[in-house]
């Protein structure tokens, strides 16, 4: 049995979340399917690597930290980016507005889908608030 250093492994492990948490943000709305894969994918991964760790490393000694630094503000953004690509993309891919008011009016639309996404995007930093770190 070895010693690992996890702080790469960590960050590896991080920086692939952040990858597919920006792939279901900005690309889910294309290909909903792709949750319920990266689903299946992450539980494969999860039992193959506590297969790895409970039988081929050695358990390391542990330090305290306040939560996982930089990469909190990264899912936070890509979070946020994510309410206003989907409010764009949708009143783009959509008719607008047009079946609930029978005339189109892009200002009107405009209006809507901005107040949409504020709504969305404070509703996020709410919830965001009231669960605590």
């Amino acid at each position: 049995m070895r010693m690992v250093d996890f702080a790469p492994v960590l960050n590896g492990y991080y920086a692939t979340i952040a990858l597919q948490f920006g792939y279901i943000c900005f690309f889910g709305i294309f290909f909903p399917v792709g949750l319920f894969l990266l689903f299946i994918a992450n539980a494969i991964m999860m039992i193959l690597s506590a297969f790895a760790y409970s039988d081929h490393v050695k358990r390391c000694n542990s330090k305290e930290t306040n939560g996982i630094g930089i990469w909190k503000d990264v899912f936070v953004m890509i979070g946020f980016a994510g309410v206003i690509y989907n409010a764009i993309v949708i009143s783009n891919l959509s008719n607008g507005f047009i079946f609930y008011f029978g005339d189109e009016n892009n200002t009107r639309d405009v209006i809507i889908l901005l107040v949409g996404e504020h709504v969305l995007i404070a509703f996020k930093a709410l919830i965001g608030n009231l669960i605590s770190d």
